[in-house]
């Protein structure tokens, strides 16, 4: 729906597809409540007269936020590359896996499937896939100071876990990000 998009615009077209056996979900793939005191958020909608297909798309809808950089901007292929330090023209495409999709209170981590262009062969060996954790702290809900002493510990594990490991992993083989 667009900017101004209240919830009973979408009511009769709800009762139309339910009737006729198809589905209308808010984005999140939630039933649109129709209670005044309900809450609705104009995130948009995904309506089928196939409920499979609303499923589908939902799952797939679900890992877009997820695959973004820090900054927000949607993953690109040039993207990919600079950040696994390969030559551009490496990764054809790539795709988030939807079942890999992981929503924690602060955090989101997707699989992210790579697709190789195969234009080369002296190019680097291209990981199959890639794990991505966005954590972006402006969409944090308030929280107290011990809690952001706890979520920075945990971010410097990771971090030294990383530290500690990435020789021996590049050493297996495995290619790490910049």
């Amino acid at each position: 729906p667009r900017p101004g998009t209240m919830r009973w615009d979408a009511c009769a077209v709800d009762a139309l597809l339910q009737a006729s056996g198809g589905a209308l979900r808010d984005s999140r793939g939630e039933r649109i409540s129709y209670d005044a005191d309900g809450s609705f958020k104009n995130e948009g909608v995904i309506a089928a007269a196939n409920p499979e297909l609303v499923e589908r798309t939902v799952e797939i809808c679900s890992t877009l936020d997820a695959a973004r950089t820090a900054d927000g901007v949607p993953l690109s292929r040039l993207w990919l590359e600079h950040v696994l330090n390969v030559p551009i023209g490496t990764i054809s495409g790539f795709r988030g896996d939807a079942g890999s999709c992981v929503r924690g209170k602060h955090s989101v981590v997707l699989r992210v499937e790579l697709m190789p262009s195969g234009k080369d062969v002296s190019q680097p060996l291209l990981p199959e896939s890639l794990v991505l954790k966005r954590v972006v702290p402006a969409e944090l809900e308030a929280r107290s100071a011990r809690k952001w002493q706890r979520d920075v510990a945990s971010y410097r594990a990771e971090i030294n876990f990383l530290a500690e490991f990435a020789g021996l992993l590049e050493q297996r083989g495995v290619r790490l990000p910049k």
